[in-house]
C-alpha cells in the first residue's frame, strides 16, 4: 500500500504537516515544554487518506532527524552516512524517507539481530578471542545494504516541507504568546494602578477609576 505513497505524496499532498513533539523534544532543541499537532486533517477515513497520515507521521520524525545532522554539521561535523539498526530496519518507508529528507546514505548491518550480534561481540572480548571490544566489532560487523538519498523533484519536495516544519515550531510559541497576552496586559495595569494612585467613582453601570 505505502510502496509508492513517497512519490504520491510528494506530486499532490500539500497539507499534511506534523510537528512530532509530543512528549516534547529531546534533541536538538532539548525542550520538555514543546507539544505536538497534526495539521491537514480531513473528516476522509480512506485507506489512501491513513496512509498519507502514516507517511506524514514518518516524514515528521525524519526531518526531527535531520535537523540534528544539520545542527551537528554547523558544529563541525561531517555526517554522509547514518547507521542503522533495531526495530526501524524493518520498515521500508522509515528507510527511505530517512535517506531522502536528510540527504544521508542510510547503511544497514548484515545482521540485523543488533543485540544478538552485540552480545556476541562482549562474549568474544570476555573469552578472550579478542583483545578489546573495538576489535571484535571491526571483525564481527560488516555493512550490508546501503539506501541511497533521491535527488531532483522528491528532494526538492521535502526541501519545503521541511521550511514548514521549522515554520510549525515557530508558529507554536506565537500561538502561546497569543494566548498568554491577557496575562501580561493585566499585569501591565496593575503595575500602572500600584505606581499612580487612584480613586474610585461610581456611575449607575460600572465602577470606573479615575487617577488623581
Amino acid at each position: 500500500m505505502l510502496a509508492g505513497c513517497a512519490l504520491v505524496a510528494s506530486d499532490t499532498e500539500a497539507d499534511g504537516h506534523i510537528p512530532p513533539d509530543f512528549q516534547g523534544n529531546r534533541s536538538p532543541r532539548a525542550n520538555s515544554n514543546l507539544r505536538g499537532a497534526i495539521a491537514g486533517l480531513t473528516r476522509s477515513a480512506t485507506t489512501d487518506d491513513l496512509a498519507r497520515l502514516y507517511l506524514a507521521a514518518i516524514q515528521a520524525v525524519a526531518y526531527g532527524t535531520r535537523h540534528i545532522v544539520e545542527v551537528m554539521s554547523a558544529r563541525g561535523y561531517e555526517i554522509k552516512r547514518i547507521m542503522a539498526c533495531g526495530g526501524g530496519m524493518k520498515n521500508p518507508v522509515f528507510l527511505r524517507e530517512h535517506a531522502d529528507i536528510t540527504g544521508c546514505q542510510i547503511v544497514l548491518p548484515k545482521e540485523p539481530e543488533a543485540v544478538l550480534l552485540g552480545s556476541s561481540v562482549l562474549g568474544a572480548v570476555a573469552s578472550g578471542r579478542f583483545p578489546s571490544v573495538l576489535s571484535a566489532m571491526n571483525a564481527m560487523n560488516e555493512a550490508g545494504r546501503v539506501i541511497a538519498p533521491t535527488r531532483g523533484k522528491v528532494a526538492n519536495y521535502h526541501q519545503r516541507k521541511y521550511r514548514a516544519f521549522h515554520r510549525m515550531h515557530t508558529d507554536f510559541f506565537s500561538y502561546r504568546r497569543i494566548i498568554a497576552a491577557p496575562v501580561f496586559e493585566s499585569r501591565r495595569v496593575v503595575r500602572q494602578l500600584s505606581a499612580k494612585p487612584a480613586k474610585a467613582t461610581a456611575n449607575s453601570n460600572s465602577l470606573r477609576y479615575e487617577s488623581q
